[in-house]
């Protein structure tokens, strides 16, 4: 800010008034070349902006609320200085659930608490500068379980750093729900809301623990709110610079302000902290679980039955069951749960699974890989470490505890496993999933081809049973037979192929496309638009919801058969049947003739059951709400309008059909401006092929 001479501005009053005879000056409203003054209820100064000394003293003199009138008079005098206050939202956050409705007002310990640290915070309140143009703007941000906020400051002309500005809201609703560094992206494009007319004219300098712009620009595709962001980013001129490398008392003040929670996922402490990277791996899941049960063999004897169970989830939203009968004899639970284990970690380095998140529902063994318990028992060890060296395998790997409730699906799979009865089967001689992994390792006799086997084959055990080893080695089937040539053409006859005889192919008669239509009129319309238009006629398919509309000044039976032949007919074909209300002109001789003219079934809804065309009332009603959202101030270019709700509407996933009625009709989703501005991954590859 700068300061002139009282010469100066004496020349320039003396210029301003010579220039116009008939212009005078109140000396009792009027004050020139003053060190400081009070002007909208803050005091000026040459330092900088202060909160003027009374609301601060009436804020120290006030006693704690009684009631909710009180409250929010304590909240109305803080949102008046509210940009001088660091982290008011988090300061006054434990005041929130006071305010809902129904809620009886308790002033507990927390909102005394709150309270007096906004007192001890306006015993010294901070002195605000004016941003200066030309001069860098440094924007700090931080977050909070419950609330983001910011700093806007400012090298002054000594070089020191000063407070210009202070942010803070409340996250709401599934905001809190959002990543850490996700909330990092919210809490900077809340800043740049709020502060536009600031950035807009200035280099900002970001400071703040990651850097989200890297983070948004470096997904493969921004879609949702991430593309929103982005586009809104690309309007201002951001530096990141690490929080860590930044010193001064400003960021001491807005940090101390914004404590970092002690169970906060955000890592500070980055081997690289210049470059902040978000590497996106296909993350596989499985759900595994083991179970063990008491038997009775048929002679009487007693003895116990495992099975275990695998469900994997693909990075691509697909399911794989799988569920084993472990025959090993005397077989505890505990040991079961490590048998399921390490099938399903087999399994997972078959299908080329570089990242695993394996969730199990027994605690003891979670907590045994993790290293958190010691494993003591002798017959758990080997499995143990059979487990730890699979593990070591994987690219990124974690096996976390989950309820019994949410490992429904490989529970009921384990419990299926244990209780089929296998015949015939002398179960010392079936080999386990860590004996199997074993013996891989050592290269046994028994195991021909490298691990993980790919196919099924048969195998002879030592005492000359038969068994099928599975795609990853396991032993799932045993028959007493003796191994040759002919038991081995028996096994194969049972593999994955097709045995079916051969038969001619038969074409297949394609459905009727756009067979049925739902048409309705919308109307009158007030105000009109500026061409005289007060009704909208609006055709809508049932099977892909795809919509057809036309403006209209007023609806004939002929501009409605202008309308179905212009833009359903000679476009999509002619429907089956049309459906829609007894309006007069959907009823005359004219739609009659046009009727028996195409062979068009058209079915009339009564006014006792209008639910009848209830999807073209659905569209009518979108419709309208787009309208209202886009059209201007004096609601006279709706007409102009239409057909950017119609594009925003086919493109938008309908919940019905869970897809876009666009992709519905042309077998692909439509080319969005946005993807051309950011080029999209389908759009940079094309570009690259062409």
């Amino acid at each position: 800010m700068t300061w002139w001479s009282r010469p100066k501005i004496a020349n320039i009053i003396k210029k301003t008034f010579a220039s116009s005879s008939s212009d005078y000056v109140d000396p009792l409203k009027c004050a020139f070349a003053i060190q400081s003054g009070i002007f909208l209820g803050f005091v000026v100064r040459h330092r900088g902006i202060e909160i003027e000394p009374k609301k601060i003293k009436a804020i120290l003199n006030m006693q704690p609320p009684r009631e909710l009138k009180d409250l929010r008079k304590l909240q109305g005098k803080l949102a008046y200085i509210r940009r001088f206050i660091s982290n008011l939202s988090g300061r006054i956050q434990p005041f929130s659930k006071l305010m809902k409705k129904g809620t009886p007002f308790v002033w507990d310990e927390e909102c005394q608490n709150g309270f007096d640290s906004i007192k001890r915070y306006l015993l010294n309140p901070p002195v605000l500068a004016a941003p200066v143009k030309g001069h860098l703007l440094i924007l700090y941000i931080a977050t909070q379980p419950a609330s983001i906020g910011a700093l806007l400051a400012q090298h002054n002309d000594e070089g020191k750093e000063v407070a210009c500005y202070y942010l803070s809201r409340t996250m709401v609703g599934a905001e809190q729900n959002y990543s850490p560094i996700e909330k990092l992206c919210l809490a900077l494009i809340f800043a740049l809301k709020k502060l536009r007319h600031y950035m807009l004219a200035h280099q900002i300098q970001l400071i703040a623990r990651a850097d989200p712009i890297r983070y948004v620009l470096s997904q493969p595709v921004l879609t949702g709110r991430l593309g929103k962001w982005a586009l809104l980013m690309m309007e201002y001129d951001i530096t990141f610079v690490p929080q860590k490398t930044i010193k001064g008392k400003a960021l001491a003040e807005f940090l101390a302000a914004h404590p970092v929670p002690d169970d906060s996922p955000l890592i500070t402490n980055l081997p690289d902290e210049e470059i902040f990277t978000a590497e996106l791996q296909e993350q596989w899941e499985l759900y595994f679980d083991g179970a063990s049960r008491k038997d009775v063999n048929p002679d009487g004897t007693p003895r116990r039955r495992a099975g275990a169970g695998l469900v994997f989830k693909t990075p691509q939203g697909g399911v794989i069951y799988h569920s084993f009968s472990l025959l090993k004899e005397e077989c505890s639970n505990n040991e079961a749960e490590y048998e399921a284990l390490i099938f399903g970690l087999l399994l997972a380095l078959f299908m080329e699974a570089r990242s695993l998140r394996a969730r199990g529902d027994s605690q003891l063994i979670i907590r045994q890989i993790n290293n958190i318990y010691e494993v003591r028992k002798p017959e758990l060890v080997p499995y143990y470490t059979v487990v730890r060296r699979l593990m070591d395998k994987f690219e990124h790997i974690e096996v976390i505890h989950v309820p019994r409730s949410k490992n429904a699906p490989a529970d009921a799979l384990a419990k299926l496993a244990a209780a089929l009865r296998k015949i015939g089967v002398n179960p010392s001689s079936i080999t386990s999933s860590m004996a199997l992994y074993l013996k891989i390792l050592s290269k046994d006799a028994n195991y021909s081809g490298d691990f993980p086997h790919t196919s099924t084959r048969p195998v002879s055990s030592s005492s000359g049973l038969m068994g099928k080893r599975s795609y990853f080695g396991a032993l799932i089937r045993v028959k007493p037979i003796k191994f040759s040539k002919k038991s081995t053409m028996e096994y194969a006859i049972h593999d994955n192929f097709k045995h079916q005889p051969p038969a001619p192919l038969h074409s297949t008669v394609l459905s009727w496309p756009f067979n049925a239509w739902g048409i309705d009129v919308i109307g009158l319309i007030d105000p009109p638009s500026s061409r005289g238009h007060r009704f909208i006629l609006a055709a809508t398919d049932y099977f892909s919801k795809w919509a057809e509309v036309v403006p209209l000044r007023e609806v004939k039976s002929s501009d409605v058969i202008n309308f179905l032949e212009r833009h359903i007919i000679y476009r999509f074909g002619v429907p089956h049947r049309i459906t829609s209300d007894n309006a007069k002109a959907f009823k005359s001789q004219k739609i009659y003739r046009f009727m028996e003219k195409y062979k068009i079934k058209w079915n009339y809804s009564t006014g006792y059951y209008p639910q009848a065309n209830g999807m073209a009332e659905a569209f009518n009603k979108t419709l309208s709400k787009i309208l209202k959202k886009t059209v201007d101030k004096h609601q006279r270019d709706w007409h102009d309008r239409l057909y950017e709700a119609l594009w925003a509407y086919r493109v938008t996933v309908r919940t019905p059909t869970q897809a876009t009625p666009y992709s519905l009709v042309y077998g692909s989703e439509a080319v969005l401006p946005l993807e051309i501005q950011l080029p999209s991954l389908r759009v940079a590859i094309h570009n690259e092929i062409t």
